[in-house]
């Protein structure tokens, strides 16, 4: 999963679809016909706490595929970790797709979205997280439980046709759609050329958890306006940010000179802490140790993470020093699959790790 060549692709796996008439959809979207994320942020603020999430495959839980990746990764263990500290918490973002879809090509994203018809699913250029979806097929439709009565579609394009109870409802300019309630599941209907990023839901109190994993991506990968756009459309009260594995990996097997890989690592970090700091507050999470990369690679980017905190205004959390353990028994006590990639039960131990930092204990009185 940290494989750059193909964590970076440009090129999109498409189902049923003509690369004609896929070059035609990518090249000829107007984003003047969709709710682009240049149209503003939500026009009151929530009264919730948004935790965004951003990393690479660890966070993404590709791993995982295709067992119940939100279940057993980092979305379901860690909501079960901050309900079991008291917490009121409920999936915020919901992604367009993740690594998965992109290898199997499967018409279902586990415990979210139902695709019918042709689409292609893109790795690069998409939403807060890098996916998108894409379609040029007429009558071509996704689905998804809103979840809460007010939602925001992100997407470019033309605009779809929602359906709620089969009944259509109204989009607004900005992308966001008013139910009645959120008993039943939302279908957006393609009527020309659409680019489908996402959705947010506005959960009316609690914590809102947004997690935007992609797997082999640098910390400044999935950083183009338009993302950034959407990354800010989150309105994050809290970001974590939990990357750095690719730049060691790839510095570690001669991808990335050392220069080169740090400069990519600061970049991104800062990017990603100016986003964060828009809204809220920002904390820098090193990953656990592991045996893929030699612990002087890691030693260095954990020193330069906590410098770059220092200056870009964050908090620096060293938590997940010993998630796992030692990291050359953690594949035999089956808390990861590599050193790197946990397991349904290495999941659990993150989850509780990082739902301390997010929810910390009460003193008692």
């Amino acid at each position: 999963m940290l494989n750059r060549a193909r964590g970076r692709r440009r090129g999109i796996l498409a189902v049923g679809l003509a690369l004609p008439a896929l070059a035609a959809c990518l090249g000829g979207a107007n984003p003047a016909d969709g709710a682009t994320a240049a149209s503003g942020r939500a026009a009151a603020a929530q009264p919730v706490r948004r935790i965004v999430i951003s990393g690479d495959s660890v966070t993404e839980s590709a791993t995982l595929a295709p067992a119940d990746v939100h279940a057993d990764g980092l979305d379901g263990t860690l909501l079960a970790a901050l309900k079991a500290r008291g917490a009121t918490a409920t999936d915020g973002y919901v992604r367009s797709h993740g690594l998965s879809l992109n290898d199997d090509q499967a018409a279902v994203v586990p415990g979210s979205l139902h695709y019918d018809g042709a689409w292609a699913y893109g790795q690069t250029g998409g939403g807060p997280d890098g996916y998108d979806s894409v379609t040029v097929a007429p009558g071509a439709a996704v689905s998804f439980p809103p979840g809460t009565t007010r939602i925001r579609l992100l997407y470019t394009g033309s605009t779809p046709l929602a359906y709620y109870h089969g009944v259509t409802v109204p989009i607004a300019a900005d992308g966001t759609i008013t139910l009645p309630d959120a008993a039943a599941r939302v279908k957006l209907v393609n009527t020309g050329s659409l680019v489908f990023d996402g959705v947010i839901r506005y959960p009316s109190a609690g914590i809102s958890l947004d997690v935007l994993g992609h797997a082999a991506a640098l910390t400044q990968d999935n950083l183009d306006p338009g993302e950034v756009a959407e990354l800010q459309l989150l309105d994050a009260t809290q970001t974590i940010i939990l990357f750095g594995t690719v730049e060691e990996y790839e510095e570690n097997n001669g991808g990335l000179t050392p220069h080169t890989a740090e400069v990519d690592f600061v970049n991104g970090l800062t990017q990603r802490a100016e986003i964060a700091r828009e809204s809220g507050t920002c904390v820098f999470v090193p990953h656990a140790p592991n045996t893929v990369v030699t612990a002087k690679i890691q030693s260095r980017f954990r020193a330069i993470e906590k410098e770059q905190a220092r200056i870009d205004g964050c908090t620096y959390a060293n938590i997940l020093t010993n998630a796992f353990g030692p990291a050359d028994r953690s594949v035999r006590a089956g808390l990861t699959v590599d050193t790197i990639h946990p397991t349904p039960a290495g999941y659990r131990r993150l989850a509780r790790l990082l739902a301390a930092l997010i929810v910390p204990k009460t003193a008692k009185p």
